[in-house]
């Protein structure tokens, strides 16, 4: 009989998923890298119940109603709220 030998793992840092990581106090959610920050409103935008002016939808980011999106959607995420930006 062959014996086979367990492969060495590498070993890897696995992060709990963000609700389960700790927070400092007084910290926030959001990262604090500008780029970061877009991205995280952005998603945020995306998911939450906004599809109705905005979607993410076969690899793209779908304006349905480019107007609601400045009125209504846009300053909730965004110290701005013009589409153009």
């Amino acid at each position: 009989q062959q014996q086979i030998q367990p492969q060495q793992q590498q070993q890897q840092q696995v992060l709990p998923p963000q609700s389960q990581q700790p927070q400092l106090p007084g910290s926030t959610q959001t990262p604090h890298h500008p780029i970061a920050e877009f991205l995280y409103q952005l998603t945020k935008m995306l998911t939450d119940n906004n599809r109705e002016i905005i979607e993410w939808i076969n690899g793209k980011i779908k304006v349905h109603y480019p107007e609601r999106l400045e009125g209504e959607v846009l300053h909730k995420y965004f110290r701005h709220s013009k589409f153009a930006s």
